[in-house]
């Protein structure tokens, strides 16, 4: 209610929000024109400083602080537009602090013996005003704001956004960032005594929210991943070439290894294998038995190439003990290989880095054929799985080399590619609701009749075609990335950088915090 203090010294009320003619007619009506009484008049000047709440005294202020004019009286053009700057730049001052702007003010204010209650309650009535009046500059400030508090904070090393967690993994580890932005800005910006409640329901937006941008921001990642190993991955006809052309390369450097130099390299060969024993390590012995038969005589390239070769088959098929045998042996010739000097051999020394690099191109067509062949039977498999299609001829033969993998037969994969193998063959390579809506596809008797029973129900003769549609659709967007990840397999394999399968970050984790603290906000508002 509004008091006004009468001549005769009663109290007269009227409601809030009454205007402050209406006020003064009514005074006039009852006590005369205002020169005969100015007391009246006194009291309704009065009432123009009087506003309804804080936030009308608020917005109040600020429009009449920006209409002004240089001159007493004038008006001010551009006072929207220098209203809309401070309200991004109120909105970027207040995002470092997750929404407890107005208690850090109020508690400033109480230091210098203002009433805590009233000043927090003014300084939250400022910041209503300023999000009422120009929500959206006032909305960009704190995402502005708050990205530059959470690049911050990630500078430090204190974030968990970005990094794959135990048991939760890199979806996660977003999950807990946004509860932990959401949930302080929830708390922060709820009313005093709805802080808790405040908290939850921030944290609750947060952790969905960073849980989907860090999922939305690895496709992404992902997808451009594969386009740019694609770009970079030769084929096998141009690392076929490319070795060839390295070996004739080394060849033509002429290397001999001196024959002092092998009976040392022999030597070293011998003791690395151990003592021989015929039934715990056959193919070791039988290793250092060709070994022996080297003694004091030049050693050719290609001979100790192709000693290098014998190396690697006998380990396919050797037990473990017998392996590591055979490991330590190949580590002396990889070694002599790695630092042979100028005088360890005839011929140009710097042959021996061309063959390695003949070696390591030669590996990496060795892989890519590998899995363009297990690509190849994967299409021609895929015709048996009526359901299914692609995506499961796919995931059957990456299972199989997975499992070769595991038990040790197949060690030339990187650990980035084994994880991408891993996921094809778990079928992850789209997620699990597609998978299962793609089960619904006309590709076979039993999802016919699933989706046909499923749509009749729902929307009779019209419906029933609908499961099956979404079905096809599901099931080719699953077939193709299924195909786009053994691609990038096959691509990765070829170019030989296999972190380009991780190459592109995630470009999203920065958003995490600010989208978590801005929707935590909005909601809190609207509460």
């Amino acid at each position: 209610m509004i008091e006004v203090e009468l001549p005769d010294g009663s109290i007269a009320e009227f409601p809030d929000g009454t205007p402050n003619d209406v006020i003064k007619g009514a005074l006039q009506k009852r006590f005369g024109s205002p020169q005969q009484q100015p007391a009246a008049e006194a009291q309704a000047p009065k009432q123009e400083r009087l506003p309804a709440n804080d936030v009308d005294a608020a917005k109040a202020a600020r429009d009449d602080y920006y209409s002004r004019g240089i001159y007493a009286g004038s008006y001010n053009p551009l006072g929207p537009i220098a209203k809309s700057i401070d309200a991004f730049a109120s909105g970027a001052q207040r995002a470092p602090l997750f929404g407890w702007d107005d208690e850090a003010v109020a508690g400033l204010k109480s230091l210098g013996g203002a009433d805590y209650a009233k000043a927090q309650a003014q300084e939250d009535a400022k910041k209503t005003a300023i999000r009422q009046q120009n929500p959206i500059a006032s909305t960009s400030g704190e995402l502005a704001g708050g990205l530059a508090t959470g690049g911050t904070i990630a500078s430090t090393g204190a974030t968990l956004a970005g990094r794959s967690l135990p048991v939760i993994g890199r979806t996660g580890g977003a999950a807990l960032e946004g509860m932990v932005y959401g949930g302080l800005t929830g708390a922060g910006e709820a009313k005093p005594g709805d802080r808790t409640a405040g908290a939850l329901v921030g944290g609750a937006l947060g952790a969905v929210t960073g849980g989907l941008v860090s999922k939305a921001g690895d496709a992404l990642a992902s997808r451009a991943a594969r386009k740019a190993s694609v770009a970079s991955a030769p084929s096998i006809d141009d690392l076929t070439n490319s070795a060839q052309a390295l070996y004739q390369q080394a060849d033509q450097a002429g290397i001999v290894i001196k024959p002092q130099t092998t009976d040392r390299l022999v030597n070293n060969m011998t003791f690395a294998a151990g003592r021989p024993n015929e039934r715990l390590r056959p193919n070791t012995l039988g290793i250092i038995e060709d070994v022996q038969a080297l003694k004091g005589q030049p050693l050719p390239l290609q001979r100790f190439h192709e000693l290098r070769q014998e190396i690697g088959l006998a380990m396919k098929n050797a037990q473990p003990q017998d392996e590591r045998a055979l490991m330590n042996v190949k580590k002396v010739l990889d070694g002599f290989a790695d630092n042979a000097g100028q005088s360890d051999v005839t011929g140009n020394v710097a042959g021996f880095q061309t063959f390695k690099d003949a070696n390591s191109v030669w590996a990496k067509r060795a892989k890519a054929q590998k899995i363009e062949d297990l690509f190849d039977l994967a299409d021609v498999k895929s015709s048996k799985y009526s359901q299914s299609g692609m995506q499961n001829a796919i995931r059957d033969k990456a299972s199989q080399l997975y499992t070769q993998i595991v038990k040790g037969k197949e060690k030339s994969f990187t650990a980035e590619e084994v994880a991408l193998i891993r996921q094809l063959a778990k079928g992850e390579m789209t997620p699990k609701v597609v998978n299962w809506i793609g089960k619904l596809a006309p590709r076979g008797v039993v999802s016919l009749g699933l989706g046909v029973g499923a749509g009749s129900a729902l929307g009779g003769p019209v419906g029933a075609a609908i499961p099956g549609i979404l079905g096809f659709g599901a099931a080719n967007v699953a077939d193709r990335a299924a195909v786009g990840g053994f691609n990038a397999l096959r691509n990765a394999a070829a170019s030989g950088q296999a972190p380009v399968l991780r190459a592109i970050t995630n470009k999203t984790v920065p958003l995490i915090g600010p989208l978590s603290q801005t929707l935590s906000t909005q909601v809190q508002r609207a509460r």
